[in-house]
């Protein structure tokens, strides 16, 4: 399964113009843009990519030796500023979705941090790299990571389900099924036996047996 994206549309043109919607800086150079003729449009981004080379950092702005670069410049100091500030994957991932807040398709801001800097970067620091089909893959932090994931995981060791096209589909889909038969264990006849021939409970619950032991035999008699 393939998801198309539109690199200008969505990783640009539509963050900036949901931004626009509460900040009106950002909404005049978009406007520009659109309205532009494509071949006008192409023309200010072939004059400000080959202007990033010769570009300066002072402070908080970068400076462009002087060009025709119509309302580019503003609108990539306006994804500048949205990452400055901590809204620019927010605003990635919540265009063109509701429930935004709810959300988990990270396809966007996945596309668009992981290949450069920061996710890239932070990843190798962390020892996160995985191969090109997995992407970043390892746990965080001390052993032994998101062990309640393991249920999961553990399926993917299996080669003819890792390589498989829907493995992820494969996965969910024994997971469930396990699921289902820890729910429907206490009516499955034979089966809801199991806790009494283990005894599990008594370990569990093991000072309360050895605290009411003489209870326990005296019910037995």
């Amino acid at each position: 399964m393939t998801r198309p994206i539109d690199p200008a549309q969505d990783l640009v043109l539509a963050p900036l113009a949901r931004v626009a919607q509460i900040n009106p800086a950002y909404a005049q150079p978009l406007a520009e843009f659109k309205a532009a003729s494509p071949a006008q449009q192409q023309k200010w981004l072939a004059t400000y990519d080959k202007a990033l080379g010769a570009a300066t950092v002072s402070g908080d702005t970068v400076q462009l030796p002087a060009g025709d670069y119509g309302p580019v410049e503003a609108m990539m100091n306006g994804m500048l500023g949205l990452g400055r500030a901590g809204l620019l994957e927010g605003a990635l991932a919540a265009e063109g979705n509701d429930f935004a807040p709810f959300s988990f398709d990270y396809t966007k801001q996945l596309s668009y941090f992981a290949v450069a800097p920061p996710y890239f970067d932070t990843a190798t620091h962390l020892v996160q790299q995985g191969n090109p089909q997995w992407g970043i893959v390892h746990e965080t932090g001390n052993y032994p990571g998101a062990w309640w994931l393991d249920g999961y995981q553990v399926w993917y060791e299996i080669p003819a389900i890792a390589d498989a096209d829907n493995a992820d589909l494969l996965v969910v889909t024994i997971m469930l099924g396990f699921f289902a038969l820890l729910m429907l264990l206490p009516v499955i006849p034979g089966l809801n036996r199991l806790p009494h021939g283990l005894k599990v409970y008594r370990v569990i619950w093991r000072d309360w047996y050895r605290d009411h032991a003489a209870e326990v035999a005296q019910r037995r008699v």
